[in-house]
């Protein structure tokens, strides 16, 4: 059973990469497991550095980049990790977010 979350915890979600990965962390979003069923998503080194470089901001919190592209290798989490972009941002920005996603 997952904790209620407060106003600090949104707040802190809200600050960039490391706001993203504290989502993650906190709110333990469940995907499709190899195994069948379902598991945690657990970000792996390569995926938190994607992150991090993708959601870079200036000093003033602006965002450096408009346009993401993630490049893994197949079965590396590239639609799994658009996905809960999306939903981090639509659901912690607000309505006028302009979102489009690709994965290849």
């Amino acid at each position: 059973m997952s904790k209620g979350f407060t106003s600090k915890d949104v707040l802190a979600w809200r600050q960039g990469a490391e706001g993203f990965l504290k989502w993650v962390e906190d709110v333990k979003p469940r995907i499709p497991s190899k195994k069948g069923g379902f598991e945690v998503f657990k970000p792996t080194g390569f995926q938190v550095e994607a992150v991090r470089d993708a959601l870079a901001q200036d000093a003033s919190g602006k965002w450096l980049h408009q346009t993401i592209a993630f490049s893994f290798p197949r079965r590396h989490s590239k639609t799994t990790l658009n996905a809960l972009l999306v939903v981090w941002r639509f659901t912690l920005f607000g309505p006028n977010e302009n979102i489009k996603v690709m994965a290849t």
